[in-house]
């Protein structure tokens, strides 16, 4: 048995048989393969053995090399024309958090709907309104083309509209998908500005605790600038890594200065793997100036207690 691959999808061949497995509509393919393929076992029926099975669809045709390129030329032409390259799983997109009417959580929403557009290359949907139909006088190519189109539109904005809450379905129930988000950012970016001013004032004024964790440190710091990135702020390299040193605190200090006086310039995985070796080695002179220090106090006690005693020593007549 030999495999192949066609595109993302699997081939499997036999001596007798190829059973290509293609989440598709059975019908649109009998109609394609009608046309270009032989069929397996030649009877008195010309539609072929198409099965459905679970979420796929299983086309039984010849094993033979020449009918296999025949195959994926159709399957290639099947995808332009309906766009299957665009098929995206809506469920999950809906398992998602509703838009609240209140716009409370629209930030994260949008990035939700940002990420589902993009994965079946529907981002155009939001570039631009559909447009009106082509006239009766435009080819059929152009009619076919459009019609793709306002099914896509129609998909999203089914989709888009179950992500939102009752009241602001209502209220954009009858706009297609560019102008229904157009309105959405009218109304909640101002929350956004607001949501984007309190995590870069957080980013910007964070400052590290002497004695404290830089694990810990790192974490909340990479925490603002992901909350920043989330809105649509990126935070450049070098600008981050400044900021990071600036929020260390003093017992860092020889670390900042060696690090600028190399003028490395590290990303952010290789800077916290080197700030866990200075912590250490911070730790280790801390705790030997502790010592340091204790011991010192100890012989500063001895030596007054001595003098004590000797101040208390009486006097020979």
């Amino acid at each position: 048995m030999v495999q192949r691959g066609l595109g993302d999808r699997r081939i499997v061949m036999d001596a007798r048989r190829m059973v290509v497995s293609f989440d598709i509509v059975a019908t649109s393919m009998t109609c394609l393969a009608r046309d270009l393929l032989k069929l397996p076992i030649i009877t008195g029926d010309s539609d072929f053995p198409i099965l459905e099975y679970a979420d796929d669809t299983l086309l039984i045709v010849p094993a033979d090399p020449v009918q296999l390129s025949i195959l994926k030329e159709a399957l290639n032409d099947f995808s332009k024309s309906t766009d299957m390259a665009s098929s995206i799983n809506f469920n999950q997109f809906l398992e998602k958090e509703k838009l609240k009417s209140n716009g409370s959580n629209f930030t994260d929403w949008f990035r939700h709907v940002r990420i589902f557009l993009n994965g079946g290359n529907l981002q155009y949907v939001l570039d631009a309104p559909l447009g009106d139909p082509p006239a009766e006088t435009e080819t059929d190519e152009v009619k076919n083309v459009y019609a793709t189109r306002k099914t896509r539109y129609s998909q999203v904005q089914c989709a888009i509209l179950c992500s939102l809450e009752s009241d602001l379905q209502k209220r954009f129930e009858h706009h297609d998908p560019h102008e229904l988000i157009k309105e959405l950012k009218t109304i909640f970016e101002t929350h956004a500005a607001v949501e984007c001013y309190e995590a870069s004032k957080h980013f910007f004024s964070c400052m590290m605790e002497e004695g404290s964790s830089i694990s810990e440190h790192m974490l909340v710091m990479t925490g603002h600038a992901k909350k920043l990135s989330d809105l649509g702020i990126v935070i450049p390299n070098r600008l981050g890594i400044n900021r990071v040193l600036q929020s260390l605190p003093p017992s860092y200090k020889n670390f900042v200065m060696n690090y600028n006086m190399q003028n490395m310039n590290k990303e952010f995985p290789e800077l916290f793997g080197m700030l866990k070796a200075a912590e250490i080695e911070i730790k280790k002179e801390h705790q030997v100036l502790m010592v340091n220090k204790t011991t010192s106090f100890k012989k500063q006690g001895k030596s007054k207690g001595n003098s004590r005693r000797v101040a208390r020593k009486p006097r020979l007549l």
